[in-house]
């Protein structure tokens, strides 16, 4: 059984999809869960839902790619809460409807948009909450990265800045294990494969012809999409005492769709 009790974990993006799965699994095992989200009142409803489980849970409003709203949502989190035990760096994507084209296609302003949401973001909350961590004796961090960051992406919108982005989180992610494993800072990452999650990824797969659903599922050994539910485990798998000398790695939920 997986124990959290006091612990004070912070998600960001954690709304809906994978983020909100993974609220809901970390405050019923006795976590205090802040919710950040671009949009405020959907972490604010998945926050309500969590408390009328009988749950701890806060929301707000925090841009990951804006490197002064995240500092003032860290100081908040400590101000109230002083501690940070569990940080999941679930906030990334597309960036909206980015087109699929060429990369001759793509505008700077494109590329970097996706970069600094994906990559940029998790830099600014882990150069924050590191210090933190280090002071009250440890921690653990869990990035939600891609199996496109570890592959390719195929997706149907933005794989140019999508997958090398999701790449960069793993190298991030790596260095980080290393330099803070002395401090009792563990640094992991899960990598999604195709997941049944938010509107907007559901909107995208219903876009699909039948034909071209089932010939990606056919790729999948499992022959199914993953729900959001499966990838929540994982990262409170690793987020929790139970994964204590787990630090570096990246875990592939996937369907078995890459297998490494």
């Amino acid at each position: 059984m997986l124990d959290f009790t006091d612990k004070v974990v912070l998600i960001t993006g954690g709304a809906a999809g994978i983020g909100g799965a993974a609220a809901g699994i970390f405050a019923r095992q006795g976590a205090s869960v802040i919710i950040t989200d671009i949009d405020l009142s959907m972490a604010q409803a998945r926050a309500d839902e969590i408390k009328a489980e009988g749950g701890k849970a806060e929301a707000l409003k925090c841009n990951s790619s804006n490197c002064d709203e995240v500092e003032c949502t860290v100081k908040s989190v400590l101000e109230r809460y002083g501690r940070i035990d569990v940080f999941v760096n679930n906030a990334g994507g597309t960036h909206g409807a980015i087109h699929s084209g060429d990369i001759e296609d793509y505008t700077a302003e494109e590329f970097d948009k996706v970069v600094k949401l994906n990559l940029y973001g998790l830099f600014y909350f882990t150069r924050c909450i590191i210090p933190q961590m280090k002071k009250q004796g440890g921690g653990s961090i869990v990035i939600v990265s891609s199996g496109a960051g570890r592959t390719t992406s195929r997706s149907e919108v933005g794989r140019i800045p999508y997958a090398p982005s999701k790449a960069a989180q793993l190298g991030l992610m790596r260095q980080l294990a290393l330099e803070t494993a002395p401090e009792n800072i563990r640094v992991n990452a899960v990598a999604p494969g195709l997941i049944k999650s938010t509107a907007y990824i559901e909107n995208n797969w219903l876009s699909n012809t039948e034909e071209q659903k089932q010939a990606t599922l056919n790729k999948i050994p499992m022959g199914r999409r993953g729900l959001s539910e499966e990838i929540a485990n994982g990262i409170v798998f690793l987020a929790s005492d139970e994964a204590s000398y787990i630090t570096g790695h990246c875990l592939d939920i996937n369907g078995g769709i890459i297998m490494m």
